[in-house]
């Protein structure tokens, strides 16, 4: 897969996320696993996901409003299916994005998504 095709898909994904593709490829591949063809690599990566993460761990608003959509949604589901106030869920929720999403003493843990699980 060439670099322009997963480029595009992702934005085809993610189409409220706007990412400098070099920010994405230079993100894509720090992540990429040692000793595996870059093909093999690509191939096995979840790069649209990736680029999702990317944008987050740069703070790009409509990227972490597309994180919670889509991330968040089940985590909300699943949370909810234990009968709990709608103000637990809400903790649930927001106790995830600061661990996920805010970096504390260094960068946002989303940083070392790898897209590959």
């Amino acid at each position: 897969m060439r670099l322009d095709e997963i480029i595009r898909s992702a934005r085809l994904a993610w189409p409220t996320v706007d990412l400098a593709p070099k920010q994405f490829v230079a993100h894509l591949a720090r992540h990429l696993p040692e000793g595996v063809p870059i093909e093999t690599a690509l191939g096995q990566m979840h790069t649209d996901d990736l680029y999702l993460a990317c944008a987050c761990a740069l703070g790009d608003r409509n990227a972490i409003l597309a994180f919670e959509r889509h991330c968040l949604t089940g985590l909300e589901n699943a949370v909810s299916r234990y009968r709990t106030s709608s103000d637990l869920v809400a903790e649930v929720k927001q106790r995830v994005c600061e661990r996920v999403l805010v970096g504390v003493a260094g960068p946002p843990r989303i940083e070392s998504c790898s897209g590959r699980s």
